[in-house]
C-alpha cells in the first residue's frame, strides 16, 4: 500500500511547494521520531525532485536517530548527504572520521579507505562506489572477472603491500593491484549461484534434490526477479537437474511456493518465479487485479477476471464486479460484459442466449471477441437455446476461434443437414474461407476423420491450393489478409505435419498435379514451396519426371502451361488488372448507362453489358490457364536438344538470316523480345531436336525450313 504522507510530499514537489513538503517533515518528525526510514524516504524524495539542499538539511536533522541505530547506520546516513552536497566539506571530514571511528584497528579497512581517495576525489560518489566494492573484498570471498576469466575466490588480501591474491576459473593465483581491484572485481555473496557452483556445486546438487525451493530461490536472489522459468532451466539442467527430472522438480517447487508467502510463481504463456519484500495480503492481489482489469484490454481483462474467480476472495469480486458495469462501447463490449459477469458468476441463467438471440449481427459480435473462451462460451450459450437453423450462422460466419465448437454443436443437433452444409463448404470454398479451412484443419483429427471420409484428401488440398492462390490475387479485401495469414500458416511450421500426413493417402496419379498447383502457387512462400515439392518427390518420384525429362515435339501436354516465374508475374498483373480495374470499370459504366432511361432501347447500356460479358469470359479464361501453370526451372534444359529453357540459333533457308530464340512460355514474350512460344508451331516442331538437325515446320503462308546451328542454356528471368 501506498505511504499516504510519503504521496501528499510528492503532490507538493510536483506543485513546487517547498514550504509544504518541510511542514510535512518536521511534523512527522516531531509526531513519529521512530519512523526514521518514512523521514529519510521524504528526503530522498526532494532530492529525486533536485532539491538537494532540502534533502540534505533533512537528512542532518536524522544524525542523532541514525547514531541510535548503530556505527552502520550513522555511516550510510552520512554518505547520503556527502552525495546530496559533494561540495561541503564538513560532511565529508564527518564520514571520514565516522569510518575511521568503525573500522579502528582493522589495517584492510582503514586501507581500502585510502584507495579509493575519498578525502581527495571531486567525484565523491565513484569514490563511494569504490570503497564500498572494496570493503567486499575479503579472504575467502568470491568474486566475478566481467573479462571472461570467469568467477574467483580471494586467496590472500595484502593492504600493506597493495595487492590481493585471486583464484579465478581460468587463471589460477592472478595477482592484482588493490587499486585496481574493484574496477576489476564485482564482489560475490557467499549463498550467490556462481559462487556454489565455483567450488560448492556438490552441495547445491544436494540442495536441489531435498531442498528445490531453496535452490530456486538461490538463483532469484543471485540474478534478479521475477526470473523465468526458462532462465531457470537454462541455469540448473542437467547440471544440478537431469533433463527428464525437471518437469516434477519445478512441480516440487511450485507445490513450495503455494506455502511461503515471500515467493510468488506467475504461470502462463511466460512463467517466472519471483521473491517479495513482503507477503502478499489478499488486498494487495485485489489491487493487482482490479489494476490489470483497468489497464488492460479484453484478453488482460479476461485474465483478471479469472484470477479473482481463482482467489475467491468475495470482496474483490465485489469490486470487480462494479468495474465491469463501467465498461463502454458497442454490443461487442455489452457481449464482453455479460461474458466476464458469467465467469463470476453474476450472469442470469440464459442471458448470453438472451442477448444473442434473433440478432443477425450475432456471429460478428462473436468474431469480435478476443478472447477464444469467450467466443466459444457464447456459442455453447446460443446452441442451447436455439435450433440448428439458429446455430448455423455461428459455424458459417465465424472465424477460427470458435468454429470448432460451432461445428461440434452443429453436428449434434443434425449429423445429416451439418453434412449436405460441409458439402457445400467444399464445395464453393471462396464463399465460406473459414469454414473451409477448418474443415481441411480436421479432416485428419480422428475424432472427426470418420464423419469427414466423404471428403478425399487429394480434394481438399487441391481446393485449399486454390483457394489459397485466389485470395493472394484478390488482396482487394481487408478480410483477405487475415485469410492468406491463416492459410499460409497451415503449411508452416507447426501445422505441416498435417500436410506431410495427407501426401501419404493422396493417390500416387494425382501427386503430378498437386506438385503443379503448388509451382504455381502465389500464396505458397518460397521455402515452403520447396520443402513440399521435397516431400512429394520422396514419395512419388515419377511426379517430377516432367520436371527433370522435359517435353519433347511428340510430348506437349496441353493440360499444362509452362512459364518463367517473370513470365508468371506478368500474367497475374494482367489477371488481377482486368478483374480489379477494367472489369470495376465496366460496372460503373452500367450503372450510368441505367440512368439514361428505357433500357430496350438504352444502346450504351447493351454495349456495357455485352462489354461486362466479354472481360467476364476473358477472366474466366485467364483464371482457367493460370490454375494449369508449371514453372520453367533450370533443370529443364537438355544439353545439346532444343527444350524448355535454351537459348537457340537457327537458320532460315528461305533467306539464309540466323536468327536467335530463347524457347520458353506463352507469356514470356514475343519474337520482338527474342522469346519464342513452346507452344507456337515452330516451337512445337523444334523441341526435341539437337545441333544440326533440319526441321521443316507448316504454317499458313507455306512451309518454313529451320537448321538448328547452337544451342545454349538461357538465362531465366
Amino acid at each position: 500500500m501506498a505511504d499516504p504522507v510519503l504521496a501528499k510530499v510528492n503532490a507538493a514537489l510536483v506543485k513546487g511547494d517547498a514550504d509544504a513538503v518541510e511542514i510535512i517533515f518536521l511534523d512527522a518528525l516531531e509526531k513519529t521520531p521512530e519512523k526514521f526510514e518514512q523521514l529519510r524516504a521524504i528526503a530522498r524524495a526532494c532530492a529525486e525532485h533536485g532539491d538537494v539542499e532540502k534533502a540534505a538539511e533533512f537528512l542532518a536533522q536524522l544524525i542523532e536517530p541514525a547514531k541510535q541505530r548503530g556505527p552502520d547506520a550513522h555511516l550510510a546516513l552520512l554518505r547520503e548527504i556527502c552525495i546530496c552536497v559533494p561540495h561541503k566539506e564538513r560532511w565529508r571530514r564527518q564520514y571520514i572520521a565516522a569510518f575511521q571511528e568503525r573500522h579502528a584497528g582493522e589495517e584492510r579497512a582503514l586501507a581500502f579507505l585510502k584507495t579509493s581517495e575519498l578525502q581527495t576525489s571531486r567525484r565523491i560518489e565513484e569514490a563511494f562506489a569504490k570503497l564500498e566494492t572494496l570493503l567486499l573484498l575479503r579472504e575467502g570471498g568470491y568474486v566475478q572477472h566481467p573479462g571472461g576469466w570467469g568467477t574467483g575466490k580471494i586467496r590472500e588480501v595484502a593492504p600493506g603491500a597493495g595487492y590481493m591474491v585471486v583464484d579465478l576459473q581460468e587463471k589460477r593465483g592472478h595477482r592484482v593491484a588493490i587499486s585496481a581491484a574493484a574496477s576489476i572485481f564485482k564482489a560475490l555473496p557467499d549463498d550467490h549461484f556462481l559462487a556454489y557452483m565455483f567450488d560448492r556445486a556438490e552441495e547445491l546438487a544436494r540442495k536441489a534434490v531435498e531442498e528445490p525451493l531453496e535452490t530456486a530461490k538461490i538463483l532469484v536472489r543471485s540474478f534478479g526477479g521475477p526470473l523465468s522459468v526458462a532462465a531457470l532451466k537454462e541455469k540448473l539442467v542437467p547440471r544440478l537437474v537431469p533433463a527428464e527430472k525437471w518437469s516434477s522438480w519445478w512441480s516440487r517447487v511450485k507445490a513450495a511456493a503455494k506455502h511461503d508467502p515471500c515467493v510468488r510463481v506467475a504461470t502462463g504463456a511466460k512463467p517466472s518465479i519471483e521473491i517479495l519484500d513482503a507477503p502478499v495480503t489478499e488486498l494487495d492481489v485485489a489491487d493487482e487485479i482490479l489494476h490489470a482489469f483497468a489497464m488492460g484490454g479484453p484478453k488482460q481483462r479476461a485474465a483478471a477476471v479469472r484470477q479473482c474467480r481463482a482467489s475467491k476472495d468475495e470482496s474483490c469480486r465485489q469490486r470487480l464486479i462494479e468495474a465491469i458495469g463501467t465498461l463502454a462501447g458497442g454490443p461487442v463490449i455489452e457481449l464482453e460484459a455479460l461474458l466476464l459477469r458469467h465467469v463470476l458468476g453474476d450472469a442470469a441463467p440464459g442471458a448470453i442466449a438472451e442477448f444473442l438471440r434473433g440478432r443477425q449481427d450475432g456471429p460478428a459480435l462473436v468474431r469480435g471477441l478476443a478472447v477464444t473462451e469467450f467466443a466459444r462460451t457464447a456459442v455453447k450459450a446460443v446452441a442451447e437455446a436455439a435450433d440448428f437453423d439458429g446455430l448455423l450462422p455461428y459455424f458459417l460466419d465465424a472465424d477460427m476461434t470458435a468454429i470448432g465448437e460451432a461445428a461440434r454443436l452443429c453436428r449434434g443437433k443434425s449429423e445429416e443437414r451439418f453434412m449436405a452444409v460441409l458439402q457445400d463448404v467444399a464445395a464453393q470454398p471462396r464463399h465460406h474461407v473459414w469454414p473451409f479451412f477448418w474443415l481441411y484443419s480436421e479432416r485428419l483429427d480422428p475424432q472427426w476423420e470418420a464423419f469427414l471420409a466423404p471428403f478425399p484428401v487429394h480434394e481438399m488440398l487441391m481446393r485449399l491450393l486454390g483457394l489459397l492462390d485466389f485470395i493472394a490475387r484478390a488482396e482487394y479485401r481487408e478480410q483477405a489478409r487475415d485469410h492468406l495469414a491463416y492459410g499460409r500458416s497451415l503449411f508452416g511450421k507447426e501445422k505441416y505435419k498435417t500436410f506431410r500426413a495427407m501426401l501419404g493417402m493422396v493417390p500416387k496419379d494425382t501427386l503430378h498435379d498437386l506438385h503443379s498447383q503448388i509451382q504455381a502457387n502465389r500464396a505458397i512462400k518460397e521455402g515452403t514451396r520447396a520443402l513440399m515439392c521435397e516431400h512429394i518427390a520422396v514419395i512419388a518420384p515419377e511426379a517430377l519426371r516432367l520436371e527433370r525429362e522435359p517435353i519433347t515435339g511428340a510430348r506437349v501436354d496441353d493440360s499444362i502451361i509452362y512459364a518463367t516465374p517473370a513470365g508468371l508475374k506478368r500474367r497475374q498483373d494482367e489477371f488481377q488488372k482486368l478483374v480489379h480495374v477494367e472489369l470495376s470499370k465496366t460496372f460503373v459504366e452500367i450503372g450510368k448507362a441505367q440512368e439514361f432511361g428505357d433500357l430496350a432501347e438504352n444502346a450504351e447500356w447493351t454495349a456495357a453489358l455485352e462489354k461486362r460479358d466479354r472481360q467476364t469470359q476473358r477472366a474466366n479464361e485467364m483464371e482457367t490457364d493460370l490454375r494449369k501453370v508449371r514453372l520453367i526451372t533450370p533443370e529443364m534444359y537438355q544439353e545439346g536438344r532444343v527444350s524448355l529453357g535454351c537459348e537457340m540459333t537457327v537458320r532460315d533457308s528461305t533467306d539464309n538470316r540466323l536468327h536467335t530464340w530463347r524457347l520458353l512460355g506463352p507469356w514470356d514474350g514475343d519474337l520482338r523480345e527474342g522469346v519464342l512460344s513452346y507452344l507456337s508451331p515452330v516451337g512445337r516442331q523444334l523441341l526435341g531436336h539437337e545441333v544440326g538437325d533440319v526441321v521443316t515446320v507448316a504454317l499458313p503462308s507455306g512451309e518454313a525450313v529451320y537448321e538448328i546451328m547452337a544451342i545454349a542454356r538461357a538465362a531465366l528471368q
